[in-house]
């Protein structure tokens, strides 16, 4: 890591975002699945000493191709949860806890739902390459 700023985070927060969308659109084509956006898309919390985004990335296709987008859905300065001046973090909490209540029920159905339509077709591992690169050492 080091001292880079929040804006920094966020951009390899797309950038990295993008890849994981991408992920899944290919899993659940790869299922025979139509990619539905709900589920193809990621969600992100980035944050420094003093302050926290939560994003929302997805893509849409388009005429040649398809395009990646990246939405903040909140944005708060960090401080102590009972400063009723700033109830920022108890909303980035709830927002969190709705992701994670998602993910864990809706969102993984779907999932398995494409993963038992991937084993029935019984498609060949095609994850990470078995070619090891080889090491060098200085």
């Amino acid at each position: 890591m080091g001292s880079e700023t929040l804006t920094h985070a966020e951009l390899q927060s797309a950038r990295g975002g993008a890849t994981i969308v991408n992920y899944n659109h290919e899993f659940f084509k790869l299922a025979g699945m139509a990619p539905p956006i709900e589920f193809t898309c990621h969600f992100s919390l980035v944050c420094d000493l003093s302050s926290a985004a939560l994003g929302v990335h997805w893509r849409v296709e388009v005429e040649h191709g398809f395009e990646h987008h990246m939405q903040t859905l909140s944005h708060h300065v960090l401080r102590d949860i009972t400063d009723h001046e700033n109830p920022g973090m108890v909303q980035v909490r709830g927002h969190l806890r709705n992701v994670l209540e998602w993910a864990v029920g809706l969102r993984r159905e779907k999932f398995k739902e494409a993963i038992d339509m991937i084993a029935a077709k019984d498609v060949p591992y095609v994850g990470i390459s078995t070619k090891r690169k080889r090491a060098v050492h200085s």
